[in-house]
């Protein structure tokens, strides 16, 4: 996870929650913190301004939740510093890529992603996979107002079941997403709020008879 233009003194608070979850986190900044508890969050100060990307490797526990406070403005500290997400195998020696890691290297059981990103107003990219866990990506990038998303073609989301308001205000998310598997979705509510750029055909999408349609593309103008 990458964030850019840190002040000195910022504090970033990664919203990782759980039950007996240890990892190990390189923050970027030549800081390493090994086997630490983080069932409650991944806190950790910048000394000095810059761009950092910290990689955390889930060593043991169970991650039950990686999503935004919805009812706070930031969701959670640091977000609006976050320009991309992506995954990587951790050793002792080197960091490499793994675009095809489906978990994040959160675990098996994470079923939240709600609010994650929500205003994240510099983030333009994630993993080209999500947990097949997760259920829930409502608000996911709500305010990602430059988030492009070009690997979210590819991700599987026969297990989600909310997607309300899920790329409500992301201004310029035009990504190819026509072949999500979203036959277990209950709602759509405001999806595509403001999302102004989106030109996507969805005919593909399988849609339940009861699902929440409402509000799905209402563009309101910019003031």
């Amino acid at each position: 996870m990458t964030f850019k233009d840190l002040s000195s003194g910022f504090d970033v608070s990664i919203p990782i929650i759980g039950t007996n979850v240890i990892a190990d986190i390189r923050w970027g900044d030549g800081i390493l913190s090994n086997n630490i508890d983080i069932s409650s969050g991944a806190n950790h100060t910048y000394s000095s301004s810059g761009t950092y990307t910290a990689n955390i490797n889930i060593l043991s526990g169970d991650v039950t939740s990686f999503k935004g406070d919805i009812n706070n403005t930031p969701v959670w500290t640091g977000v609006d510093k976050v320009t991309s997400v992506d995954v990587y195998n951790i050793d002792e020696e080197y960091l490499s890529p793994n675009k095809n890691k489906t978990n994040w290297n959160l675990g098996p059981n994470i079923p939240s992603f709600q609010g994650l990103f929500k205003g994240a107003v510099q983030l333009v990219d994630v993993p080209l996979n999500i947990p097949t866990s997760v259920t829930d990506t409502s608000y996911m990038f709500d305010g990602a107002e430059i988030f492009v998303g070009r690997r979210l073609g590819t991700w599987n989301t026969h297990g989600v079941t909310d997607m309300k308001y899920m790329f409500r205000n992301a201004k310029i998310f035009n990504t190819k997403i026509i072949w999500w598997d979203t036959k277990n979705v209950n709602s759509f509510q405001g999806i595509f709020y403001n999302a102004y750029a989106i030109n996507q055909e969805l005919k593909y999408w399988p849609i339940k008879l009861n699902a929440d349609l409402s509000d799905m593309f209402v563009w309101n103008p910019e003031p």
